[in-house]
């Protein structure tokens, strides 16, 4: 319990500016911001766990892909931030840095503008739904409302993988979070696809073991070849 606080530490100080401004929000009502806290609310509130679904692997995979250190801060990933700074400022490339809360947030409240305002919203959003609800309910509540692909969006988007010849398990179905499945998917998007699945699986398993996924590669690229009369 001490090692976990004094390594959660950085974190809360780090954070105590949004936290301050989050407590303002709340005493001034600010309408705006307290509209879409009270939508992300509502989602965690109704959501009803369907336990065939949104099991505590699919869970647990997708906090290993998206959000490794989500034990550890209170909405905001402080380290995620510095990476892509200084990623963006020596090489040029963009990633993201975003935590479930702000993934969740991002989906619920229908925002994706890329601006600056828009981002510190959505970490106060973040810091507001991860003070109230706890880790799991915010992951449940994502998966449940979550975007996978072209008509595959929550738990009935995860049935439909299910039943595709892609799926491979839980890290096909979080891997489709960053590479949303098209209605009918190319060889090349399979391919990225498919390293995505294989990274994932690599987190997940112990020592690094992966499971041998380039045969059902070759055979689902052999299925989506267009047929040639």
């Amino acid at each position: 319990m001490a090692t976990t606080i004094i390594r959660r530490s950085p974190f809360f100080i780090s954070t105590l500016p949004i936290f301050i401004v989050a407590l303002i929000t709340r005493l001034i009502r600010y309408n705006s911001l307290i509209s879409d806290y009270n939508k992300c609310a509502k989602l965690i509130k109704s959501t009803k766990i369907d336990r065939e679904i949104i099991n505590k692997n699919l869970i647990r995979t997708l906090i290993a892909a998206e959000d490794h250190r989500s034990e550890m801060h209170y909405g905001i990933d402080q380290i995620s931030v510095i990476r892509v700074i200084i990623l963006r400022f020596l090489t040029g490339k963009v990633q993201g840095a975003s935590t479930i809360e702000q993934q969740f947030v991002r989906t619920v409240s229908g925002r994706y503008e890329r601006t600056i305002r828009r981002k510190l919203r959505e970490q106060v959003l973040s810091v507001m739904v991860g003070r109230d609800f706890s880790k799991i309910q915010i992951c449940a509540s994502y998966i449940s409302c979550a975007f996978f692909g072209s008509g595959l969006i929550g738990t009935e988007g995860i049935r439909a993988i299910k039943a595709k010849p892609e799926y491979l398990g839980d890290e096909s179905i979080i891997a489709c979070l960053k590479y949303p499945m098209p209605l009918n998917p190319a060889k090349e998007y399979l391919e990225i696809y498919f390293q995505r699945v294989i990274h994932i699986q690599r987190l997940m398993a112990p020592h690094g073991k992966t499971k041998k996924y380039a045969g059902l590669f070759s055979a689902a690229s052999r299925a989506r070849k267009p047929q040639t009369s």
